[in-house]
């Protein structure tokens, strides 16, 4: 077991004081008014009247060493228990920040996994390029509201059904009715070719031939989605996706184990699925299996630091985003489990409501999540493809349960569910 302990170098804002506040900001951005009713309809007394329980207060602020040692004890029980080759836990409040991991980062020379290493972060993806698409608007570059049509070619928009009815804005929320990809289609591809360097305009062509049973408007997940924003952005900015996601995002924040995967030397740590369906999970890092590595949500590599400090800078320091911007960002359509804004999830849990994201791509699954409430920010990844991102959900949810307690849970009801 690897682990880290550590104030940052900034003491940030203390946001528990204004958890209500915030939480009526997040409601306030609901497009649909009949989402998460529980939030809207009479629980605000009752969480006036937790949030003053002595035994709730100042729960998240320090991780004392007991809570740490149960922390420990947790991740190691669960990996093992899940047949995880390796796992990591992060958790930020506005005044410290612990991490740790266990298990290998590469099964085979028996290296340690550490909580500083890097891995995919898949649809984790999404929420950085939100955030680039706001500041371009901001900037006055593009427009939300823009079709599609504006900035992509035709040869492009040939292959996308109902193209000159489709918005940025639609991409970004999925409520385009664009269908994903072919699975079965796209995976046949790839065992046939797996070191294949996929472009996004290749990746089109898989797109699948079945029509989307939900209308334009209403939440759809499509990968295409953000492969087609991926083209907006470099033809918008004149640069590359991964110059877009250094200029924007990694360098503004210092964020050094954040990057496109395959536009530099850097790698993740070694991932593990059973992707070809033979039973055993085989490293898809050596040979190294492309399934579109580098475009659209599969794009991005980093660590659970450097997302930690994405979330802080997006939620508590208005660094990246205006505030305007960042309701635009949370203003959500319903789906079947909750809410989705542009690149981000929201649901209402037991532990209040939560804004993140959730991931599983070749060879790792994981989540993010910022708890208002608590002002909590977990990040939970494993090197399995195998594992889904349930099994993330779960070691957050169990680390909810030792770091605030059982008196923390103002909502009866199951573990996290996405």
């Amino acid at each position: 077991m690897n682990q880290v302990s550590h104030w940052p170098p900034k003491v940030l804002l203390r946001f528990g004081c204004l958890a209500i506040g915030m939480l009526s900001l997040c409601s306030g951005c609901r497009s649909n008014p009949s989402l998460l009713q529980p939030l809207e309809r009479g629980l605000g007394p009752k969480l006036q009247e937790w949030q003053a329980d002595p035994k709730v207060q100042g729960k998240a602020t320090l991780f004392s060493l007991e809570v740490e040692s149960k922390l420990q004890a947790m991740l190691e029980r669960s990996a093992q228990s899940y047949d995880l080759p390796g796992a990591v836990i992060g958790i930020a409040s506005s005044q410290q920040r612990w991490m740790a991991a266990t298990g290998q980062a590469n099964v085979a020379n028996q290296t340690d996994l550490l909580p500083t290493d890097r891995f995919r972060i898949g649809n984790l993806s999404e929420m950085l390029m939100a955030v680039v698409c706001l500041q371009l608007q901001e900037e006055g570059v593009l427009s939300l509201s823009d079709p599609i049509r504006d900035w992509l070619p035709e040869a492009v928009l040939q292959q996308i059904t109902g193209s000159d009815r489709i918005t940025i804005r639609q991409l970004l929320n999925h409520t385009s009715a664009i269908p994903d990809l072919d699975q079965a289609a796209f995976r046949q591809a790839v065992l046939t070719d797996p070191a294949h360097r996929w472009q996004p305009k290749e990746l089109l062509l898989y797109q699948s031939t079945q029509p989307v049973t939900r209308p334009r408007g209403m939440y759809t997940y499509s990968a295409i989605n953000y492969l087609l924003l991926q083209l907006i952005l470099e033809r918008a900015t004149g640069e590359s996706f991964a110059s877009v996601i250094q200029t924007h995002i990694a360098q503004p924040l210092k964020l050094k184990n954040t990057f496109v995967e395959l536009s530099i030397k850097q790698t993740p740590v070694h991932g593990y699925q059973d992707w070809d369906g033979n039973g055993s999970s085989e490293d898809v890092m050596q040979p190294f299996l492309n399934t579109g590595i580098g475009h659209g949500e599969q794009a991005i590599v980093s660590n659970v630091p450097d997302l930690l400090h994405f979330m802080q800078a997006l939620f508590l320091e208005n660094q990246l985003l205006t505030p305007t911007s960042l309701q635009e960002m949370l203003t959500i359509v319903e789906t079947r489990r909750g809410g989705y804004g542009l690149g981000i999830l929201n649901n209402l849990t037991r532990w209040g409501e939560v804004w993140g994201q959730t991931s599983t791509t070749t060879g790792f699954s994981a989540v993010i999540f910022y708890i208002p409430l608590h002002d909590l920010i977990l990040v939970s990844w494993t090197n399995s493809g195998d594992a889904t991102e349930a099994k993330p959900i779960e070691l957050v949810d169990q680390s909810l349960d030792i770091v605030l307690g059982s008196s923390a849970k103002y909502l009866k009801g199951p573990a996290m569910q996405w």
